[in-house]
């Protein structure tokens, strides 16, 4: 939203949408009064095709792509390590 209301702060948007991976809370099982905050497959895709297309970024897509990687190891989309295992 900062970069279609301010093209002039791409860097900072770039930055806002690549730290929410990481500082997104989660909440265990069981625990009271915490929000549940997760990343989806589908919105991590949203969002890497959103860096390519509208952000024309290509080093900010393949730092989001590594991460998401990680977060999920079986996705193919991502090359997850896990995901060409047998």
């Amino acid at each position: 939203m900062i970069y279609c209301l301010e093209p002039n702060k791409k860097a900072e948007a770039i930055t806002l949408i690549q730290e929410s991976l990481s500082n997104s809370p989660i909440s265990s099982i069981g625990s009271l009064g915490g929000s549940v905050k997760e990343w989806k497959l589908k919105d991590c895709v949203a969002v890497h095709k959103i860096l390519v297309s509208t952000f024309d970024d290509r080093d900010a897509a393949l730092r989001w792509k590594k991460r998401c990687g990680e977060e999920f190891p079986y996705s193919t989309y991502f090359e997850g390590s896990l995901c060409y295992k047998k």
